[in-house]
């Protein structure tokens, strides 16, 4: 069957500004598309989407081939990949991922509250002091960052290079890098995977309360995580809870500004649990999820073949609106906002519930403690369509 073609550019800022345009002619002619600059079937309804991310037949990598490894300029960087979960499928990935959820179960997540509040704390005293501010770089980072660097077991001294790392890095996953990002993204990853390996010989030594400890000494039927696994493991970590939540964090708080609902009414406690699903819904931090047809497979009126790769439009599949009616419109009283922000099925975000509770927290403690912020309106999104975010949100006190 033909299928409608978009022709927008990734890299064009008439389309990172308002890809929501776009979803709408998708949806508009279907609800599947063939993505002329990805060469890509990509599927935006939001049935389809939440059906394939849960179907085996679909999965992020082909048995016996490497990622990333065809390309030299990227060794280092496969080298890291091909233990992520991310990548993983079958059994290899439920072994590493059982073995890394009991680190996140509810109780554990819940306990980092008190981190979280203050971490959200000094970070306003600084913006006070300052008498404003960029909330992306001040308020949205350093929080997740430091979370998930006292989680690992990482100084909070080397958050800022490891924030460097991470951003080159997931340049790599928009499949639009340059060559120079490229080798900045590979130098990137070796950096990243020293430092970690150097942690983990400090903690063969002397053991500590942190994730490289459990990690190191988790043994399930005798058989150790590899120093790789472990590396692997702690990169994906910073990598996808940081740069989701930040972006996360910053599109909620420019939502909020431009909604004309009362910031403080839909983040009291009542709302705020709701008021996030649908800042997730409305503009999520992730946008494009790719996946391989495992075996040739007829969907709907499509015969997909094995080995080919599809698009999964995260973004668009929230604002279906045949599931949710009127999407283009924030609306913090939605019931029951359907989104895809963490995926779903078995590559489901390992770190959802903590990314929940710390946008649950430190969304309204800002409105609370810095109630008379002004936003500039000089703000736009930056030039990284699958991981959607603002360049800056300064604000004035």
């Amino acid at each position: 069957m033909a299928l409608y073609e978009v022709t927008a550019e990734p890299r064009d800022p008439r389309f990172y500004q308002d890809p929501y345009s776009v979803y709408a002619q998708i949806h508009a002619n279907g609800g599947v598309a063939h993505w002329k600059a990805y060469d890509l079937t990509c599927f935006a309804g939001f049935n389809d989407v939440d059906a394939i991310l849960k179907d085996k037949r679909f999965g992020r990598a082909i048995e016996g081939v490497k990622p990333y490894a065809e390309n030299p300029d990227l060794a280092d960087f496969a080298a890291c990949e091909v233990h992520s979960l991310l990548c993983l499928e079958g059994t290899a990935h439920k072994a590493l991922r059982s073995r890394i959820n009991r680190e996140f179960i509810h109780k554990y997540i819940i306990s980092l509250r008190p981190n979280i509040e203050s971490l959200a704390n000094a970070a306003i005293d600084k913006i006070k002091r300052a008498g404003g501010g960029d909330l992306i770089t001040e308020y949205a980072m350093p929080i997740p960052a430091a979370v998930i660097a006292d989680l690992i077991g990482i100084s909070r001294d080397d958050v800022p290079r490891l924030l460097d790392w991470s951003h080159a890095m997931v340049k790599v996953y928009t499949d639009t890098q340059s060559i120079d990002e490229t080798r900045a993204a590979n130098a990137a990853a070796r950096s990243f995977a020293a430092l970690i390996q150097d942690e983990i010989n400090v903690r063969r030594k002397r053991p500590r309360q942190d994730l490289l400890t459990r990690l190191l000494q988790n043994q399930i039927d005798q058989s150790p995580l590899t120093d790789q696994e472990i590396i692997s493991t702690a990169i994906l970590l910073l990598n996808a809870g940081h740069e989701a939540t930040v972006h996360a964090t910053g599109n909620a708080i420019w939502a909020i500004a431009n909604s004309g609902y009362d910031a403080i009414e839909i983040t009291a406690p009542a709302t705020i649990e709701n008021t996030v699903e649908e800042l997730l819904r409305y503009d999520p931090p992730l946008h494009l999820f790719k996946r391989y047809c495992l075996d040739d497979i007829k969907w709907g009126n499509l015969l997909l073949q094995r080995g080919q790769e599809i698009g999964l439009l995260l973004g668009a599949a929230a604002h279906d609106p045949a599931e949710n009616p009127n999407p283009s419109k924030f609306d913090p009283y939605r019931s029951k906002p359907k989104h895809l922000a963490f995926g779903a099925g078995a590559h489901f975000c390992i770190g959802a519930p903590l990314a929940r509770l710390e946008m649950q927290i430190s969304l309204p403690m800002i409105y609370r403690h810095l109630p008379s912020f002004k936003l500039s309106q000089k703000t736009s999104y930056a030039d990284s369509f699958h991981f959607r975010g603002l360049k800056q949100l300064v604000c004035q006190l």
